[in-house]
């Protein structure tokens, strides 16, 4: 193992990662192992000039002199993302958090207040919340359920925990015009809407059609709800209220 070709452990999945600078070492060490790999992802110069062209036409506006070390964690992440599907693994834009050992996975775009949500609950019940991922995790779907898995993947705030949770609901985000907060159901056209809105689905025909799959499969052993947050201080308990037939306290 190097700073620069070192393994990694993701979803209960092993890579190998052929990097070009030293910084990925120190971005994934909390997720490095000594398990041999199942797959190898190798970086380019061509991946990293892929990163800063399409961060580019998605208009995020990314500088020229913006470091290529920082564009290869994408790369590496882009290139990780697209195998997993053959592996029951998804890549997911959301904020997930255990509670009581329950994984929460928080759904919305970015500014709707994710973040500030998962936030209010770990303010509100302390160790009784863990952050698993504040921006990308993985969902690992198995056919009678789902666990959702940390990764070094979680945005600006850097969050993220190496954990894995049962995943017990997903929960789409929308502002409350009320000023308090509380759930309602969703219908099937709604849910499959709010998921594939935020899954990565991957260049290639194959990859997309797998992920489309367990995106079904998703959908039928997990329930998603709207939560309607008001973001205060009694923001949390509010939801847990209306969550609470879903996490099974047996997992505690």
């Amino acid at each position: 193992m190097t700073d620069r070709d070192f393994n990694i452990e993701l979803a209960g999945e092993v890579f190998r990662i052929k990097a070009i600078y030293d910084c990925a070492f120190e971005f994934c060490r909390d997720y490095l192992t000594e398990k041999p790999e199942s797959a190898t992802i190798t970086i380019s110069q061509s991946d990293i000039d892929f990163e800063r062209e399409t961060g580019n036409k998605n208009d995020l506006d990314i500088p020229k002199d913006y470091p290529d070390s920082y564009l290869e964690l994408l790369a590496i992440y882009r290139k990780v993302a697209t195998v997993m599907p053959e592996r029951d693994v998804l890549l997911i834009h959301g904020s997930a958090f255990s509670f009581d050992g329950n994984g929460i996975l928080l759904l919305a775009d970015s500014g709707v207040g994710k973040s500030t949500h998962a936030s209010l609950w770990q303010k509100t019940f302390g160790g009784r919340v863990v952050m698993i991922n504040d921006d990308k995790p993985l969902i690992k779907a198995g056919k009678d359920g789902a666990y959702i898995y940390g990764t070094p993947w979680s945005g600006k705030n850097g969050i993220n925990t190496n954990t894995k949770a049962p995943l017990k609901v997903m929960c789409e985000i929308v502002r409350s015009e009320t000023g308090r907060t509380y759930v309602e159901d969703t219908d099937d056209s709604e849910r499959w809407k709010i998921l594939t809105q935020q899954t990565f689905k991957g260049a290639s025909a194959g990859s997309a059609a797998k992920t489309l799959e367990l995106t079904d499969r998703l959908l039928e052993n997990v329930p998603v709800k709207r939560v309607y947050c008001a973001l205060n201080d009694v923001s949390a308990v509010e939801a847990y209220e209306g969550l609470k037939g879903l996490l099974d306290q047996s997992e505690r």
